[in-house]
């Protein structure tokens, strides 16, 4: 009996919400296409205490919970689990979040977002990049494939790991386009710029508030709608601090927002902007862009790559160009929301997942199979030929 497990003992609700979206529009299309997948268990792993995420599931996939409370025993688990259950080259692993365990019993997928740890002026705590450059490249060694989510993503792979070369498949994240359908009407009131980060220094906040408080002095009225969180002694709180009364006031921070808001905020912004210096792919520019909202973007290859060149750019800290373009340009909406839509739909994206998996499937379950057949001809033939033998020497 063959497994296909799907280890997400890193995945925490309220963290991470760009991976948390990924996983779960993959696993809702996995629970919907079930039949589609060819091996006969389905197991997800997780932490104890997230369980009751995976409940909806439930009924198709097996879901094992177990308990940890540090990233080194998380790790124990990801390396002890498989050995635990016995898993063999029949079985498939599949380690979504960019790190697999160190010892490799099963054949592997591994999933790699980006390379953030190799730029040490964007991810700046040692202990993530130390843990990052030793475990990463053992998990790219033992993964059978390799899926990155960009194609900027995979020549970055293959720069710093050449011998990844050859394993590595370009699959796009999944999108849940109809989880927006009978969005609200947005609560803040147009017109407004629309941003969605993290306040990672490498997203780059500070450039968008500056810029927009550039904007406000030479008369700009449009409000700044900011989807995330403003944490003290980050490099965008003290800009926010800083500016005048009459401009903080315009701007309007959100978080925890359900996906109909969130949907009602896309459609109804004057201009979604990104600023980030570093991406893995850009979920939000693609989901802007699906509602065929302009975008400003800092020019970088993946808003390049997933924008199709059809974005407005400017240099990531141009202060000035950014807040220029806030107030010159063409606010109408573009007809690029198909494209986009066509571009990440399912089939180009999570059907691609499954096509792997069933890939690896028929290499490891038929192929063993072929070589079985093979050699139980290889015995028939030396059987036929000792009888036909013995025979001549009776005669």
């Amino acid at each position: 009996m063959s497994r296909f497990v799907i280890e997400l003992l890193g995945l925490e609700k309220g963290k991470a919400y760009g991976f948390h979206e990924y996983v779960f529009n993959l696993l809702n299309y996995f629970y919907e296409h079930r039949g589609d997948i060819r091996y006969s268990n389905i197991v997800i792993w997780c932490k104890e205490s997230e369980k009751e995420l995976f409940g909806q599931f439930g009924d198709k996939f097996e879901i094992k919970g177990f308990n940890y409370s540090s990233y080194l025993k998380k790790h124990w688990l990801q390396t002890f689990l498989p050995i635990k259950y016995r898993l063999c080259k029949e079985d498939l692993l599949f380690s979504p979040g960019n790190i697999s365990g160190i010892v490799r019993c099963s054949t592997e997928i591994l999933t790699i977002h980006d390379l953030l740890f190799k730029r040490k002026d964007w991810l700046p705590s040692r202990l993530m990049r130390w843990q990052r450059e030793i475990l990463i490249p053992i998990s790219i060694r033992n993964a059978d494939k390799i899926v990155a989510i960009s194609e900027f993503t995979k020549n970055d792979v293959e720069h710093f790991y050449p011998k990844s070369k050859g394993k590595i498949e370009v699959i796009y994240n999944s999108f849940n386009f109809s989880k927006y359908v009978g969005e609200e009407a947005s609560k803040i009131g147009a017109p407004y710029f629309l941003a969605i980060s993290t306040n990672a220094d490498y997203k780059n906040q500070k450039t968008i508030l500056e810029a927009y408080k550039e904007y406000c002095i030479k008369g700009g009225r449009k409000k700044m709608v900011i989807v995330g969180k403003l944490n003290d002694g980050t490099e965008a709180y003290n800009v926010y601090q800083s500016m005048p009364a009459e401009v903080k006031m315009n701007v309007v921070w959100m978080s925890g927002i359900s996906n109909e808001e969130l949907g009602a905020f896309y459609r109804d912004a004057s201009c979604f902007i990104s600023a980030s210096k570093f991406e893995g792919l850009g979920m939000p520019v693609v989901e802007a862009m699906s509602f065929g909202t302009p975008v400003l973007l800092s020019d970088i290859p993946p808003h390049r790559e997933v924008s199709m060149n059809l974005g407005d750019y400017f240099e990531p800290t141009d202060v000035k160009t950014l807040s220029e373009k806030m107030l010159n340009m063409d606010f109408e909406r573009r007809d690029y929301g198909e494209r986009i839509r066509s571009k990440f739909s399912e089939e180009n994206t999570s059907a691609k997942y499954v096509e792997l998996i069933n890939q690896i499937y028929v290499k490891t379950h038929l192929g063993g199979a072929i070589l079985r057949l093979r050699f139980n001809d290889y015995r028939l033939t030396i059987n036929h030929a000792t009888v036909l033998e013995e025979r001549r020497m009776v005669a």
